[in-house]
């Protein structure tokens, strides 16, 4: 819970902080997009730790166990929130602009403060630790591991990604395959919001009006998909669903490059974001049940961490493997 709360008000002032973006202050702004980033990721292993204790029942009087079907809702509920609020910021951000008629660096000064404050109110809430004030704060848990005396951080953090990756091996081999498979998967799927924008803009000559409106229309759609989830990992499994989806956005993003050919093609695209809005909603409500399946049941908190390492890890591939063959090849659609 310590390390939750200070990771989450460095990213509640850092965000804050980048509402002042200027001509005079982008340098500054740009360090501090970077600690927002980096404390964005100790917040979300510290919020996944919680993670499995949640989808924990007590049907009988012999003590709690895990429930998959409550896991299911947990993920997709939690993922559908997300994209609403995500929706409900990008239209009320938008029809601000629009209203005021404001250029591209007031509007993300405006969201960043938006933003910003929103994160100030939520935190305030669920880290102050005194459930005996507000019922949603997140209790106090152990340390999973303790810190030898005289050890380095850093060295044991890299020690224990070691650890548990041995650990997989020998307990659960099929997270191992997993964990490298989802690298690759979530790397695709962190930058498809980004790469979309450049493309829409350099291939299919799109404003930024419209950019805005087609990714809007995605996460509408994101919305009552990632709620449906869990009637999908009902009949199918969390891991064969999320295998499905993963395939569904690979076909649907390869027929997209052809069907997109260029400015006179544009129109298509209002077809494929609702397209896409159902794979993203499936996909991010279906990932986390499908490791905390795979990972050993005494563990899964402490495994949470490597989990999330796998995430990110990969993340800068997919924007530099676009910047490369579109530079050597001059063809947006190739990347």
């Amino acid at each position: 819970r310590h390390l939750g709360a200070t990771s989450a008000w460095i990213l509640c002032f850092t965000t804050l902080a980048q509402a002042s973006i200027s001509k005079q202050t982008w340098f500054y702004c740009s360090i501090g997009m970077a600690l927002s980033i980096a404390s964005y990721v100790c917040h979300q292993v510290s919020v996944l730790s919680y993670l499995p204790g949640l989808s924990m029942v007590r049907p009988t009087e012999n003590g709690w166990v895990d429930d998959p079907q409550e896991r299911y809702k947990i993920n997709s509920v939690a993922n559908a929130a997300a994209l609403a609020t995500q929706l409900s910021i990008t239209l009320f951000v938008s029809s601000v602009a629009f209203w005021f008629d404001l250029g591209d660096t007031a509007t993300a000064a405006v969201a960043q403060g938006i933003v910003g404050s929103l994160l100030f109110v939520v935190y305030a809430c669920v880290w102050t630790g005194r459930r005996d004030i507000v019922s949603c704060a997140f209790r106090d848990h152990a340390p999973t591991k303790q810190l030898p005396e005289g050890a380095s951080l850093f060295l044991t953090a890299l020690n224990e990604v070691w650890n548990s990756w041995t650990t997989l091996k020998r307990r659960r081999p099929a997270a191992r395959f997993f964990l490298s498979g989802y690298a690759c998967a979530a790397a695709g799927m962190g930058s498809f919001g980004s790469l979309s924008v450049v493309f829409m803009h350099d291939r299919l000559r799109v404003d930024g009006s419209t950019t805005v409106l087609v990714m809007a229309l995605c996460v509408v759609f994101a919305v009552p998909a990632s709620a449906s989830a869990p009637r999908c990992m009902r009949y199918l499994g969390a891991r064969k669903t999320l295998i499905c989806t993963i395939a569904y956005m690979v076909l649907t993003t390869i027929l997209a490059a052809f069907v997109l050919c260029g400015p006179a093609c544009r129109d298509r695209v209002w077809l494929f974001a609702p397209i896409w809005g159902v794979g993203f909603g499936v996909f991010y409500a279906a990932n986390n049940a499908a490791w905390t399946e795979l990972v050993p049941p005494d563990a899964v908190a402490q495994f949470m961490a490597l989990y999330y390492f796998a995430a990110q890890v990969l993340s800068w591939a997919p924007p530099l493997a676009y910047a490369v063959l579109n530079q050597v090849y001059d063809d947006s659609q190739l990347a």
